[in-house]
């Protein structure tokens, strides 16, 4: 039971710091721009094309912690 609720714990809180990046990700980009409106620019960041492999470093961290 231990186990199962740190496997829970660590995949949560690693999509919340996933989830945390894309945001930061996108307010620094409006900051950039300094317009609320980034079209496609968004796709092209690089936090949104390396999120399965941020999410992975967060379990593995997680559990190396």
């Amino acid at each position: 039971m231990r186990a199962l609720s740190l496997s829970v714990g660590s995949m949560a809180l690693s999509g919340s710091f996933v989830l945390l990046g894309e945001l930061w990700t996108s307010v620094l980009q409006m900051i950039r721009v300094g317009s609320h409106h980034v079209g496609g620019r968004v796709d092209k960041l690089p936090w949104l094309q390396y999120q399965p492999r941020i999410f992975d470093l967060g379990l593995v961290l997680f559990w190396v912690i």
